[in-house]
């Protein structure tokens, strides 16, 4: 009589109960919970960085079209003048930026900018602005040259 209890009380445990379904459930859902807007912070963080390292790039560029120019009197260096210096297509769509030179010191003003750095919101920012935001002016100290 015991092994036909057994055997009956084996066969109706198939599968998992409600309760255990919807326990799964919801630990998954606090788990998303948690994660997605951690994620999120992280991709926009780093999408941040990348237009910050973009914004050096353009500099690095200013820098050289005005070591081929003999440092000729180039205050204001336009995009145009850049365009042979840059591959253009890996900036982002919609991206507009000049860089203006004054006593050595490179500023990029560049609409791809995050507004949450130390220049503010007006997307106008100099070349050690732009590297203490992604933490290479820190190990470098302040008084490395601009060249």
């Amino acid at each position: 009589m015991l092994k036909r209890l057994r055997a009956k009380s084996g066969k109706n445990q198939k599968g998992f109960t409600l309760i255990e379904l919807l326990a799964v459930i919801v630990i998954l859902a606090i788990i998303a919970a948690i994660a997605i807007p951690s994620v999120i912070s992280i991709i926009n963080k780093q999408n941040d960085k990348a237009a910050v390292q973009d914004g050096l790039t353009i500099i690095h560029a200013a820098k050289l079209y005005v070591a081929d120019h003999n440092n000729a009197n180039t205050s204001e260096i336009s995009s145009g003048d850049l365009q042979s210096y840059l591959e253009t297509a890996n900036l982002p769509s919609g991206a507009t930026y000049s860089v203006s030179v004054s006593n050595g010191i490179y500023t990029l003003t560049y609409n791809k900018l995050p507004s949450n750095g130390s220049w503010g919101s007006d997307n106008t920012a100099t070349e050690q602005e732009l590297l203490q935001y992604n933490g290479a002016g820190n190990s470098s100290g302040s008084s490395s040259g601009n060249s």
